[in-house]
């Protein structure tokens, strides 16, 4: 016999439904189209109800966006502090890889982050602030691993690796890159190439 839900629980499946919603129309209709009307009839449930889960539709899509950006940062997370010294190219390469799958797993979510990212939007936002937090933990991670040595060095080499890896991410989604192994092969060169002076830097220490 199933058990019945509680309250909470009830309302938790209920804000699930309207995010899953949400998502389902953004990838299929894009932003515009994820009114509160669309957004409740996709969840299966009255467009009052929806007011009483989210105050508007901006924060049903914040949560959507934190929801995509999420995904994509505990992904990153996972590889953080995974450089090796003795065999920088793979390890770079493997997580490198995670990165692009990760964005490249949900094509349509990704196109609506690449083209909200920096705008004034609920979306963009969010996307923006977290972008900003895996900014910040990877000049971090560079200056714990003594990779670079001051917090400008980190901060210039941060931006580079973000901004090199969004650019190549962009183009394997717009199709102007059409192999993913060339483009890990050169975002992997690209980092290389970075960190030459500071690897050469790290290595004659040993």
């Amino acid at each position: 016999m199933a058990r019945t839900l509680s309250r909470r629980e009830s309302k938790d499946l209920t804000r699930r439904r309207l995010v899953e919603g949400a998502m389902s129309i953004l990838r299929s209709e894009g932003v515009a189209a994820a009114t509160t009307g669309r957004i409740a009839r996709e969840a299966g449930i009255k467009q009052s109800s929806f007011y009483g889960h989210f105050a508007d539709r901006d924060a049903c899509l914040s949560e959507v966006a934190e929801t995509i950006g999420g995904y994509v940062l505990h992904n990153v997370r996972k590889h953080r502090g995974s450089w090796r010294i003795g065999d920088v190219r793979a390890s770079v390469q493997r997580g490198m890889s995670v990165v692009l799958d990760s964005f490249l797993i949900e094509p349509e979510l990704t196109r609506i982050f690449l083209r909200h990212r920096t705008d004034d939007s609920a979306l963009g936002r969010c996307f923006s602030e977290m972008v900003d937090t895996a900014r910040t933990e990877l000049e971090r991670d560079l200056l714990a691993s003594k990779i670079c040595e001051t917090e400008q060095e980190a901060r210039v080499h941060a931006e580079l690796f973000v901004s090199a890896t969004l650019g190549v991410v962009d183009g394997l989604i717009s199709k102007r890159i059409d192999d993913r192994e060339s483009a890990l092969t050169g975002l992997t060169n690209v980092v290389i190439a970075a960190l030459g002076a500071a690897l050469k830097r790290e290595v004659s220490k040993r």
